[in-house]
């Protein structure tokens, strides 16, 4: 459903939506799923920054560390498109506030 329309992924959202991803994630038939979800999630992921706040959430980032500590063999290849999708998110939004920090910076 996340990866339906941004009403779709709004509603999710204002529905606790990336909860019940991360939920997911200790089920071994919609974990790989699920991350995907949370990936595109985090892709679409508007300047109110929600998303990224409930992954932050200490039950949010045990639950992720579980899954990757106890990710079954045969999901471990399928898991890296889509941990590779959130790091690259991540980077790229490290990269944006460096950029403007900088800016800043040689404004001052």
């Amino acid at each position: 459903m996340v990866h339906a329309s941004r009403n779709s992924r709004e509603q999710l959202r204002a529905h606790g939506g990336v909860d019940v991803y991360l939920s997911l994630l200790e089920d071994d038939l919609w974990a790989v799923m699920a991350l995907d979800s949370i990936a595109v999630c985090l892709e679409h992921d508007n300047d109110n920054r929600k998303v990224e706040l409930s992954l932050l959430k200490k039950d949010a980032v045990q639950k992720s560390v579980n899954f990757f500590w106890c990710c079954l063999e045969q999901h471990f290849v399928l898991i890296l498109e889509p941990f590779l999708k959130i790091i690259m998110y991540v980077i790229y939004d490290l990269q944006f506030y460096y950029y403007y920090y900088f800016c800043f910076l040689h404004l001052c």
